[in-house]
């Protein structure tokens, strides 16, 4: 077994095939945890709890937002530092892009279709949507 930057390669078997870092995977899924929990805390106790901002008030909250985003973007960025040092930084954005796009896109026209279908009032994107598709 061969450890180089931060990941064990077993040499024996096959050299590109490496054991996953356990203490990493934890604080990804950890930091992916408190992602989904601050935001449920944000926005999943009713409206006057959004408007009126009270959620600043919840020690809950402002624990998790001490702290949770810059351990994520640390985490990522530590990882795609070792995707760019194996890939090249074109490829690794490359790849990246691949994943995210159709997602990113799936989720933007099902937003916007449901903008069309309420008849919410136009903002951003789907603003300029609905001008396009307009007649008059």
């Amino acid at each position: 077994m061969v450890v180089e930057n931060n990941m064990q390669y077993s040499s024996s078997v096959n050299p590109k095939k490496f054991v996953r870092n356990g203490y990493i995977d934890f604080l990804k899924g950890l930091t992916m945890l408190l992602v989904i929990l601050g935001h449920a805390l944000q926005y999943g106790n009713g409206m006057s709890f959004l408007t009126e901002e009270i959620y600043w008030d919840n020690l809950m909250m402002k624990v998790i937002y001490s702290f949770h985003m810059p351990l994520f973007i640390s985490v990522s960025g530590y990882l795609f530092y070792f995707s760019v040092k194996r890939n090249g930084l074109h490829k690794s954005i490359w790849k990246r892009f691949k994943v995210l796009i159709p997602v990113c896109s799936g989720w933007a026209v099902i937003l916007m279709m449901k903008a069309f279908i309420s008849g919410a009032s136009p903002s951003g994107l789907t603003a300029v949507c609905k001008s396009f598709l307009s007649i008059s």
